[in-house]
């Protein structure tokens, strides 16, 4: 590009320099050359300077009119005749490829002899004068001795040569017909025209190649897709060629800097103006690849080349260059990439071994498969050598290697490869050489393929040949053998066998079917079945048989068949339709159960179930009876226990006056005996709940610590009581856990009790938590330095009202309910509890439960529960006074006594009622703020009581909290969905009762 750029600076300014030093031929305004007048010589020398002068001024003038060759030179000849004064001539110019000079132009000439005369060659004495510089004149003795001068009657003529700077161009031979001799005169003037024609001539010629310079350059720049830019600083305007501009994609020729940029595409833009800024700090210019949108938005790539130009003070003057449309090549190299980088990945991941080497025998590329072949792991091998990967490598492979790169190709079906641990695989391969695009040797391709296993396969394979061999003919023996047992099998099974043709006779036959009916083989081939069924029995037959041959089967048809001594027994029939090709029925195969003792078996088994049926009524009815009874004791004992507690809570919050030390302890004991007698029902409704499979768990996420600590909480007095250390053993990455917290806590607490119970006085009853994550488990551990529990004792611990001490001078008190409940709760979570005992040493409880914190998958529902405050009675101030009626519904005095003494001394108005209906009267008589409804009274119960109030408009919203000594499964929801807004269980604790209380009662919002 660099000579190319060098070129057209050398032509341009050859250009201006010849321009600069001629003038011209034609004048101004002329649109073509006319041909200069011939004149009479020249008498005197003023004359023929005027002449002279002339003639210099018409070539001058020719220079500027850029002329047809042709006509360039018929001028310079008559500007020769006209100064010489002669009539005739010829213009001649030297071919540097001919080595002769030819004739161009002449004048006043007959055809023959500018024929004859039309070239000369360099070897002539006349040519070597004019390529030496040394003009001639030929007088008319001397033209005489010449033929073709002779015949063409010239007397005279001057050869002069046309010369430039020491080069040699041609010759102007200037004849007379007239004159015997050449004029001095005349010849100098013709030596001094002949200098100007010499200066147009090679103004002439370099014109010419300076042109055809530009149309191979431009041919060139097309060719090669380029077109050249010049960026003017100064202006800061950039003009390009029209092969620019077809690059480009436009039809301008110049823009400005900022305007020009805009062709380039955006992420391109900030390189080219930096391309720019680094050419003119370095002073050349850097040859960079862009993008750029033609104006139709077309997208190319093009590159630079270019050159700093300076002016005369060695400043940047302009940035000149060439830009190439290099898009086919781009193109074409992501294609060539794109392919490549497919070639890769088809070797690569081909399920066949294979390897690429250049001529060096490295690594070009290698598929996995040939990686795991040839145990090289996750070895990157590409650029090393085949030699070092495998140093073991063999001179014999390393031969073959060899050949094949110069030309052979090696295929092996079966070749030893030795491991580099000492192993022998055998392998199958090909190497064949690979060509560049110069049919060149460049490497080779390898192929091949671990054929140990299929090699081992085919030696087992031959030997498995040759026992089969074997086997076959002891087959053959055993066949025969065989075919005599299956013989005897089917006569012998323990079934009936036999087949029917399409008219139903009895073509085959087994033994045990004949010694079932009393016949012989032959007393029954041929004979019809029907001969052997019983009228009811061929009835059915005559209607089935069709069917069963049009359907193809039939299953478990009772048949009743007749024996040979006329006795009948029951069978069962199994049967399938044997047809030939076009379907066509051919026989049948039965297989036939003698059914007798079957029948014995749905006899007994109809006995059985009316049995059972009257048992499953009498169960029913007794765990009906169960679940009443439970009922009934939970309200029968809920309903007292509501009046002693709350007369005991009543006189220890000291309502009705303060107590004595003595008295306290009288109330607080009848406040324990009777929460002691409330737990034991509560344990009995639960066990008597996870027996009927009604106990169901209400499933939550739960903090673990905080169920534990409020178990402990629950303890705490106890064990202070019995001066034991409660010690608490927590894994902190424990946090939380899916289960039901009420149970949870129950199941702590009951292990708690126990083992504070059977710890002797200054002991230690610890509760540990532990997690496994990779189990998914957390353990409950509750130990103690206890009594312990003797191994013979185990069996029974988690049986319902059984203790290990049930004498009856026990020191322990219990109902042996504890451990049965635990061991229902634990198993209900999906865990399991396991003890660990010595006696005299304490005894450990251990409850394992699942770490799930998911609840999508637990499935638990909720039970109706109430929250359980610790057993220790914190001192705390009485419940603030509060105002408003209070309809209480309860038909036990004791009850009424106890609520009404309370919430009337908080403020609140009672009105009392003993049912449901006289409830309804009292509500319509007085419109209570909130309504305590019993549920279990006579003449209405609560339910209904509710159900009318709710649908009065007057008591809607009234607040209702119903209460109910029975506390089965589903009271709460019976209650509520009666209308009730709340539901406390009996004993009602009198601080819950009025915490709802005035909670109902506090407006909202």
């Amino acid at each position: 590009m660099e000579q190319a750029l060098a070129r057209i600076a050398e032509l341009e300014a050859l250009i201006a320099t010849e321009r600069q030093s001629s003038t011209t031929l034609r004048p101004e305004g002329a649109s073509q050359h006319k041909p200069l007048p011939t004149a009479a010589p020249a008498t005197t020398e003023h004359e023929q300077a005027a002449v002279l002068m002339t003639a210099q001024r018409d070539l001058a003038r020719l220079i500027a009119q850029d002329a047809p060759e042709a006509e360039v030179w018929t001028t310079c000849l008559q500007a020769a005749i006209l100064v010489s004064g002669l009539d005739c001539g010829g213009l001649y110019l030297f071919n540097a490829d001919n080595r002769a000079f030819e004739l161009v132009a002449h004048q006043g000439l007959s055809p023959a002899f500018v024929q004859a005369v039309a070239h000369f060659a360099e070897d002539t004495p006349n040519a070597q004068l004019m390529l030496r510089g040394t003009g001639v004149c030929f007088t008319a003795a001397e033209m005489a001795s010449q033929n073709d001068q002779r015949a063409e009657g010239l007397r005279a003529m001057a050869a002069i040569p046309l010369e430039h700077r020491g080069q040699v161009l041609g010759c102007l031979n200037v004849a007379s017909h007239l004159h015997c001799a050449i004029p001095e005169q005349a010849y100098q003037a013709l030596a001094i025209i002949a200098v100007e024609i010499g200066s147009l001539l090679i103004q002439q010629q370099s014109e010419a190649a300076l042109k055809q310079s530009h149309a191979q350059l431009s041919a060139a720049l097309v060719a090669a897709r380029m077109g050249t830019l010049r960026y003017h600083l100064p202006t800061q305007r950039i003009f390009w060629s029209p092969e620019a501009a077809q690059i480009i994609g436009t039809n301008q020729v110049e823009e400005t800097l900022s305007r020009f940029i805009e062709y380039f595409h955006p992420e391109d833009r900030e390189l080219a103006l930096n391309v720019l800024q680094e050419a003119l700090a370095q002073k050349s210019v850097p040859s960079r690849e862009y993008r750029i949108f033609t104006a139709s938005g077309e997208l190319r790539w093009i590159t630079n080349y270019g050159k700093l130009e300076y002016d005369q003070a060695g400043n940047p003057l302009a940035l000149s260059g060439l830009i190439q449309d290099i898009t086919e090549r781009k193109q074409a190299e992501q294609k060539l990439q794109r392919n490549e980088q497919l070639l890769r990945l088809f070797v690569a991941h081909t399920p066949a071994a294979i390897a690429m080497f250049d001529r060096d025998m490295r690594y070009i590329i290698a598929s996995q498969r040939y990686l795991i072949d040839y145990r090289l792991g996750e070895l990157d091998v590409t650029g090393r050598s085949h030699y070092d990967v495998f140093p073991e490598m063999t001179d014999e492979h390393r031969a073959i290697h060899q050949r094949c790169l110069a030309g052979d190709v090696e295929i092996q079906a079966n070749d030893r490869l030795l491991r580099a641990d000492g192993t022998i695989d055998w392998v199958r391969y090909e190497i064949r050489p690979w060509y560049e695009l110069n049919d060149e040797i460049g490497g080779l391709i390898f192929l091949s393929e671990v054929i140990t296993e299929r090699k081992t396969a085919e030696a087992a394979l031959r030997a498995s040949e040759e026992r089969y061999r074997h086997l076959a003919e002891e087959l053959e023996q055993r066949v025969q053998q065989r075919t005599a047992e299956v013989q005897d099998l089917y006569d012998h099974a323990p079934v009936g066998y036999h087949s029917l043709d399409a008219e139903g006779r009895i073509v085959m036959i087994n033994q045990t079917e004949l010694d079932w009916l009393g016949y012989s083989r032959e007393e029954l081939l041929g004979r019809s079945m029907t001969d052997l069924f019983t009228p009811e029995t061929l009835e059915v037959f005559t209607h089935e048989f069709p069917v069963f041959k049009q359907r193809g089967w039939m299953q478990n048809a009772e048949v009743t068949l007749i024996r040979k001594d006329g006795s009948t027994f029951p069978t069962l029939i199994n049967a399938t339709a044997i047809k030939d090709a076009t379907g066509q029925f051919l026989m049948s195969r039965s297989v036939v159960f003698d059914n007798t003792e079957r029948k014995k078996a749905e006899v007994a088994l109809r006995l059985s179930r009316d049995q059972l049926s009257v048992a499953n009524a009498a169960l029913h009815k007794a765990s009906q009876a169960k679940n009443e009874f439970l009922a009934t004791m939970s309200h029968e004992l809920r309903t007292p226990l509501n009046g002693i507690l709350g007369m005991a809570e009543i006189l220890l919050e000291e309502i009705r006056g303060p107590l004595n030390e003595r008295q306290r302890r009288a109330v607080a004991n009848i406040e324990s005996s009777g929460g002691h007698l409330l737990s034991l029902i509560n344990d009995i409704l639960d066990l008597s709940k996870v027996e009927a499979g009604k106990l169901e768990l209400h499933l939550e996420s739960i903090l673990v610590g905080e169920i534990c600590e409020t178990s402990l909480i629950f303890m705490k007095e106890p064990a202070l009581k019995k001066d034991l250390n409660l010690a608490y053993e927590f894994d902190p990455q424990v946090v939380t856990m899916t289960a039901d917290g009420r149970r949870l806590k129950q199941i702590l607490i009951n292990l708690l009790s126990n083992a504070v119970k059977f710890t002797p006085s200054g002991g230690k009853v610890t509760l540990q938590v532990r997690g496994d994550a990779e189990r998914q488990t957390i353990d409950f551990a509750v130990i103690d330095t206890g009594i312990g529990i003797a191994a013979a004792d185990m069996k029974r611990l988690f049986k319902p009202f059984t203790q290990v001490d049930s004498s009856l001078a026990r020191a322990h008190e219990g109902s042996g309910l504890g451990l049965a409940l635990v061991m229902d709760l634990v198993e209900l979570h999906g865990g399991s509890i396991k003890v660990v005992s010595e006696v005299g040493q304490g005894s450990t409880f251990t409850v394992r439960l699942p770490w799930d914190d998911d609840l999508t998958g637990g499935g638990g529902k909720t039970e109706p529960h109430q929250s359980e405050a610790a057993p220790s009675r914190q001192a705390s101030a009485q419940p603030p006074p509060c105002s408003g009626t209070i309809l209480l519904v309860e038909d036990k005095a004791i009850s009424i006594v106890a609520m009404s003494d309370y919430l009337s001394n908080l403020g609140y108005s009672i009105i009392t009622a003993t049912n449901g209906q006289e409830a309804i009267e009292r509500a319509q008589a007085h419109t209570p703020d909130l309504i305590l409804m019993d549920i279990h009274m006579p003449v209405m119960d609560g339910l209904q009581s509710i159900r009318r109030l709710r649908a009065d408009p007057r008591f809607a919203t009234v607040p209702i909290i119903a209460l109910t000594a029975l506390a089965m499964t589903g009271d709460r929801e019976r209650c509520l969905a009666a209308g009730a807004t709340d539901y406390l269980s009996k004993p009602v604790k009198m601080r819950q009762l009025a915490a709802l209380i005035a909670r109902l009662l506090t407006p909202t919002g």
